[in-house]
């Protein structure tokens, strides 16, 4: 019987199987690795932190509905991951405060993990009692850096020897040769700079550590502070029983000091030309910030206990010592659970911070959102209205207050609880408070779901001061910034109950985007700064 020979496959194609069937285990496995990665990139950042996410400007979405993610937010998530590790040290800048222990012993007790946040007392002017309390009170829980004898000796003009003027001098030297010795160190890619008169809140590191990432991946950053300038417990939001809703972040053109962040990146960009005096104003300049801007809380997550120093106290009874603080409640019994936020729990809501999203949503706030509230001159008649909306194209309601002032007077505190009281329960009908992310609200459970928000229009610089001091705010402008600005924006909570916006006019910004600015003041003179209110 004849052998029935068994067909096989020539070798060529016996090769071309063998590929196919490696080709398809290697697609499995990289299948397999990629939803590993993905569950496990879900958990951290995924639907821990997106369930309810919205971040672009749109109308409500159904439970059920995925809302796209802005790639400048991803970029944040990513870089929170990656900086998990990164040392953020300390340093306190100091001369001859004994109380320094005040600022001290809040670090000491509220950082989370030592190696992490390295804390470092950078002490100038020689004063053995400061030394000596450091050294026995903190031991190894700190390290202690002391200025050369001669730091100073080159560095003061002649014509500038008096007491206000050499102070200025003394700490814009001690300045950089603190910030020269950090960065010396390879391991420090970052530092966060406090002064001998600086108390922290419990949740001061969290809120660097996770706004850190933030300033990593958004280009149009170039500090975090922890303080605002025109967060007057007054002036701030508060929940029902009166504490302070303190989860909020905001952008601004403006460098508040008092309390920041500095990257070895910026660092290596200004230490060249490092001033010598006044080195914060110098900070504010356009040639150092280009058009960059900082990340400051709406509750200061520091206060200034220094009503005594360089500065000689300036604005200190008026404004610093009204500063909101997070380590403080604004109800009978102190601090409340309230005021301690773990931002790492609200990361999906700081990633609304990023550009170029922000802008338009901040633009969308304060133009869109918020009523115009504007004195109505029919008649020569001296009301100050708000339209509250329309039905069926007739106008709901109009409130009109009657004031014994000329129509062109800016709008004071007392002038706007006569307005709101004029209002009654029309009030709440003004504005929709931003529609989506809340304008970098981080508690999106707190006030701002349902605050009313009114807009105050200024066409001269002349009128937004007046705005501001008649508000009770700092109205001092800077580089041709006001404290706390945002593209010309300057906003307070009023009452604790109504978001108003100090805003430019639309003839106005068009001056402060397509120019240096000029605005028309009341006379129509023409009053010709540098704004730089970002691009």
């Amino acid at each position: 019987m004849m052998k029935r020979h068994q067909k096989t496959a020539p070798p060529l194609f016996r090769g071309f199987f063998n590929r196919r069937i490696v080709l398809a285990a290697v697609i499995v496995f990289l299948f397999l690795n990629i939803f590993i990665f993905g569950r496990s990139f879900k958990r951290v950042y995924g639907e821990e932190m997106y369930g309810d996410l919205n971040l672009v400007p749109t109308v409500a979405l159904p439970p059920s509905s995925k809302v796209a993610v802005p790639r400048s937010s991803l970029q944040y998530l990513m870089k929170a991951r990656e900086l998990q590790s990164e040392i953020l040290p300390v340093i306190v800048i100091g001369c001859n405060r004994v109380s320094i222990e005040r600022a001290l012993d809040p670090l000491i007790k509220y950082r989370k993990n030592d190696m992490k946040f390295p804390i470092i007392v950078s002490l100038d002017c020689g004063v053995q009692a400061v030394e000596d309390l450091i050294t026995t009170k903190y031991g190894s829980k700190l390290t202690l850096w002391k200025t050369p004898v001669d730091l100073h000796q080159e560095v003061i003009p002649q014509s500038e020897i008096d007491m206000k003027h050499t102070g200025y001098y003394k700490l814009a030297t001690h300045y950089k040769w603190a910030l020269a010795k950090v960065f010396s160190n390879k391991s420090y890619n970052n530092v966060i700079i406090l002064e001998d008169d600086m108390e922290i809140s419990p949740d001061f590191f969290s809120y660097f550590e996770e706004t850190l990432p933030l300033l990593y991946s958004d280009p149009t950053l170039f500090c975090i502070s922890s303080w605002n300038d025109q967060g007057k417990k007054s002036h701030v939001s508060k929940y029902a029983n009166g504490t302070l809703s303190s989860t909020r972040i905001m952008r601004t053109d403006f460098f508040p000091g008092l309390g920041w962040l500095l990257t070895r990146d910026l660092y290596s960009q200004i230490a060249p030309t490092w001033p010598e005096t006044e080195w914060d104003d110098w900070l504010r300049r356009s040639e150092q910030r280009r058009g960059r801007q900082c990340l400051i809380p709406e509750v200061s997550r520091n206060r200034n206990f220094g009503s005594e120093g360089v500065s000689g106290g300036q604005f200190f009874e008026e404004h610093i010592a009204l500063i909101a603080y997070a380590g403080e409640g604004e109800v009978a019994n102190g601090p409340t659970a309230n005021n301690m936020v773990d931002f790492s729990t609200r990361r999906k809501v700081i990633a609304n911070l990023a550009n170029p999203e922000y802008n338009s949503l901040f633009e969308k706030g304060v133009y869109d959102d918020a009523l115009l509230a504007k004195w109505d001159l029919r008649f020569e008649s001296k009301y100050m209205t708000v339209d509250f909306g329309s039905t069926n194209g007739e106008a709901e309601r109009i409130v009109r207050k009657e004031l014994a002032l000329q129509p062109d007077w800016p709008i004071t505190l007392e002038i706007l609880n006569d307005f709101v009281k004029s209002a009654g329960s029309n009030v709440n009908k003004i504005g929709k408070v931003f529609t989506s992310t809340k304008l970098g609200a981080v508690d999106e459970a707190a006030v701002y779901s349902s605050m009313p928000s009114l807009r105050l229009e200024y066409e001269s610089v002349a009128e937004m001061q007046a705005y501001l001091a008649g508000s009770k705010m700092m109205s001092e402008v800077r580089s041709g910034i006001p404290r706390s600005g945002c593209r010309g924006v300057t906003q307070f909570v009023y009452d604790g109950r109504i978001l108003i916006f100090i805003a430019p006019s639309k003839i106005a910004r068009a001056r402060i985007m397509n120019s240096k600015l000029e605005l028309v003041d009341e006379s129509k003179r023409v009053i010709k700064i540098m704004y730089e209110l970002g691009q």
